[in-house]
């Protein structure tokens, strides 16, 4: 086995690319089809979207016995501890709970208390074998209350979503920069990661929606009225929802503007939308375009999919 190192738990999502995405670009690891990521940092799990928990791995095996000499030969405090198992393969002969008890007797020294545990344990059964560490951070769910914003539209993306296109470019960036705001969940997520974080749109009442969203929870958001295909700040990053049908004939010389515009304000660029726009993309002087599904299954929707993109331009961002 490799040497020790940190485990980050996904959340599973089929057909969701951004939750990779967001994973390694918050901790360094890319999680395989089943959440799981060996990854190099955990400092910045509590504020992911889809990143669940954290974990340092203490021991690592090719097989279940040799894991649990690994634990025996450790030096860890395990007072009152709980094992929780991740498991992605059954390439093994033996169940999750009997694993978790093998572990747990190699913890020699110290009892369980299931129902309130003073350490918590997390042991990952996967093709390559067993690992074994101590969880250390989740993701606090944040971005939860924002669903409560008062005033609302049907349109609007979802926090949850909204905050992991603000971490697949943060860090580096810290001054994010939305010119298509709508009633402001992107600036509200960069705003409560403690970054900083400006707000445009060219309609009035989606302006005032923004302010007092952002109000209502306590955010000091640069929230202004302004067109986005002319003049816009600098920022590090520019991050929105493209608000305009771009698949329309209508529409797409201004998304194409909006897109230009965008190239000129900051070095990195997150767009969404319902459709693979590389080419508009690249046409606006972006370049170096990834894209990532993200599909939403609900009864209403049968798997309703958005397209984001991540992009570079040639600018320098803020001083």
């Amino acid at each position: 086995m490799s040497e020790p190192r940190r485990l980050a738990v996904c959340i599973r999502h089929a057909g969701n690319d951004l939750v990779a995405a967001e994973c390694a670009n918050l901790t360094g690891g890319a999680p395989d089809e089943h959440g799981l990521a060996l990854c190099d940092d955990l400092s910045l799990v509590a504020r992911s979207a889809y990143v669940r928990t954290g974990a340092d791995v203490i021991a690592s095996a090719e097989t279940l016995d040799a894991l649990v000499e690994g634990v025996c030969a450790a030096d860890f405090d395990a007072t009152a501890f709980r094992i929780e198992c991740v498991r992605t393969t059954d390439r093994f002969d033996i169940s999750s709970l009997d694993a978790i008890i093998a572990v747990a007797d190699g913890m020699r020294g110290f009892f369980p208390d299931l129902d309130d545990p003073e350490h918590r344990f997390l042991l990952a059964i996967r093709d390559d074998g067993f690992w074994f560490g101590e969880i250390v951070t989740e993701f606090t769910r944040a971005y939860r209350r924002h669903h409560d914003k008062p005033f609302q539209t049907s349109n609007a993306l979802p926090p949850r979503l909204a905050r992991a296109l603000v971490n697949i470019v943060s860090p580096p960036a810290r001054v994010i920069l939305d010119p298509c705001c709508g009633s402001g969940s992107i600036p509200m997520e960069a705003a409560d990661m403690a970054l900083t974080a400006i707000a445009r749109d060219r309609s009035a009442v989606a302006v005032g929606k923004a302010r007092g969203n952002l109000a209502h929870f306590g955010h000091a958001v640069d929230v202004e009225q302004a067109d986005a295909r002319h003049s816009l700040p600098r920022a590090d990053a520019v991050i929105t929802d493209l608000p305009y049908g771009i698949q329309l004939d209508y529409a797409e010389n201004e998304a194409r503007e909006i897109l230009a515009s965008c190239a000129q304000a900051a070095p990195v660029g997150v767009f969404v939308t319902k459709d693979d726009i590389t080419p508009m993309l690249v046409d606006a002087g972006w370049t170096d375009v990834e894209t990532f599904r993200h599909r939403k299954w609900t009864r209403y929707t049968k798997g309703f999919e958005r397209t984001v993109h991540r992009a570079r331009s040639g600018v320098v961002g803020p001083p």
